[in-house]
């Protein structure tokens, strides 16, 4: 159409290499199976958000980071003084997913699933490697003024356990505590020798 200026504007379909089609405010464009037309893909953005899919649906999508069979692959996250601030990559060498912070490694998880923290030498099925520092390794605290927190080491059918309490109550097999054997038969049980720096008192039961 003509305007007072002058200016002649045509659908930009009409000019040979301009591509035909149309789209939704803040979709991200995607081509068409026919290559020729552009449409909206499944991405949208809003400000400097990216988002995948529509809310509410129940739809299922992923990201494919396609690769060799070495490297690492993921996402890193940057900002204005680090390109590499932190990251979720998989290393495809060893088939292990990594987590970390300040551009350095502080957790991964193997091919056969052991986690490991603060180190990359599994020793168990989780590993907490603190390093040389002067810092509690590992703490289970409880936000309940009611209940302590609790660890227990169960065998698959849950029968036999080891139970740690806070509290000052350990509990290992059945409430019975054994030092030098695993299957104690009182309620302190000790093979070996006992050395005492300072007292045993002996109390009555009544």
């Amino acid at each position: 159409s003509s305007t007072a200026t002058g200016i002649n504007w045509i659908d930009g379909s009409a000019i040979p290499g301009v591509p035909a089609g149309s789209g939704t405010l803040n979709k991200v464009p995607l081509w068409t199976p026919d290559g020729d037309t552009l449409g909206d893909s499944i991405l949208s953005q809003n400000g400097t958000s990216i988002y995948q899919g529509v809310a509410g649906t129940s739809a299922s999508g992923y990201y494919y980071f396609n690769t060799t069979t070495t490297g690492d692959s993921g996402l890193l996250f940057a900002d204005n003084t680090s390109t590499n601030s932190g990251f979720l990559t998989y290393n495809h060498d060893v088939d292990a997913m990594k987590f970390g912070t300040s551009n350095t490694e502080r957790m991964r998880i193997d091919s056969t699933g052991q986690l490991m923290v603060g180190t990359t030498t599994p020793r168990g099925f989780t590993t907490i490697e603190q390093g040389n520092v002067n810092t509690v390794g590992l703490v289970v605290n409880s936000t309940s003024a009611t209940y302590s927190p609790k660890l227990y080491l169960r065998d698959q059918g849950g029968a036999g356990f080891s139970e740690i309490q806070a509290n000052n109550d350990l509990y290992i097999n059945a409430a019975n505590v054994g030092i030098g054997t695993d299957n104690p038969g009182t309620k302190l049980d000790v093979q070996g020798t006992i050395r005492v720096n300072n007292e045993i008192q002996f109390v009555d039961a009544n």
